[in-house]
């Protein structure tokens, strides 16, 4: 009896960890596949396939790349996503972003330059991939990338005129 009763709490400990180690790979093939979609979307951006649609936001589904679950938005300029929350001073983790945007901070509070006079060549654009829910997991991805003004909106048409103009 004392060898079944070893085996049974054996065999459970094995489908527990097999359960646990599947779960772990579902999230993690979801989270490399949100990943990859989210730097498509972003190579489209920067290639200008979406300068007729893009205005401050932007979404979509990746049913056309066989992610039908798959859904993205995009944000432009200093606009954030509202559900991702905000890191608790409490958390153990340390959030390398605040941190950065802190210093960039203090920065331009000592900088002597107007901001006024700086021209912005580049826009900040934001991509968050949503994936259908593992539970204990976020089931979402966001990047962020810095591209030129022109590959996101396209050239203004008072300079593409005075181009064709000048030529």
């Amino acid at each position: 009896m004392l060898t079944i009763a070893i085996v049974g709490i054996g065999l459970t400990l094995v489908v527990q960890g097999l359960s646990t180690a599947k779960v772990k790979a579902l999230q993690t093939y979801n989270t490399k596949a949100a990943r990859d979609l989210g730097m498509l979307t972003m190579g489209r951006i920067r290639a200008g396939l979406y300068q007729e649609e893009l205005d401050t936001r932007l979404s979509g589904n990746y049913a056309e790349e066989g992610f039908q679950y798959f859904y993205f938005d995009v944000l432009l300029g200093d606009e954030q996503f509202e559900d991702t929350g905000t890191a608790d001073a409490d958390s153990p983790f340390h959030d390398s972003w605040r941190a950065r945007e802190e210093r960039e901070e203090e920065v331009r509070r000592d900088s002597d330059t107007d901001e006024d006079e700086i021209e912005e060549d580049y826009e900040k654009v934001r991509i968050k991939v949503s994936f259908p829910p593992v539970p204990e997991y976020q089931n979402y991805v966001i990047l962020e990338e810095w591209i030129p003004w022109k590959q996101v909106y396209g050239a203004d048409e008072e300079e593409e005129a005075s181009a064709e103009s000048g030529t």
